[in-house]
């Protein structure tokens, strides 16, 4: 997986609103950033399917929101079906990328860094 990782700036990582496992699957993806990444990228937590929340909803968008902002990540619900904020997500990512690459600098969110910490511990490293 490191090889996946080398050089990444950016990541967003994906559950599928309609499927409560796919949300707890996330805090496994984001230990993955703690076992492969010196520094933090730029991280975005994605809930596909939003077309389908009035009739299959199984991730209440304040459940997934409170996880977000305990880790200081940014959520977005998101329809590929529809196009509902697709292009939304990805360039708030890009733009937060583009804001650290135009300052030459490493990100400095302590609440990201403390993310980047807390991830290391859950690899044992």
């Amino acid at each position: 997986m490191q090889k996946v990782y080398r050089r990444c700036d950016g990541l967003i990582v994906l559950y599928d609103i309609t499927d409560i496992s796919s949300f707890h699957g996330v805090s496994s993806w984001l230990g993955e950033v703690g076992c492969y990444f010196t520094t933090t990228p730029q991280i975005i937590i994605v809930g596909t399917k939003l077309d389908m929340a009035t009739t299959n909803r199984q991730v209440e968008f304040s459940q997934a929101k409170q996880f977000a902002d305990e880790k200081g990540l940014q959520l977005w619900e998101t329809s590929s079906k529809d196009g509902t904020n697709v292009e939304e997500a990805i360039m708030s990512l890009i733009t937060s990328i583009k804001r650290i690459k135009d300052s030459d600098e490493e990100p400095t969110s302590t609440t990201q860094q403390s993310l980047l910490v807390k991830l290391s511990h859950w690899c044992g490293l």
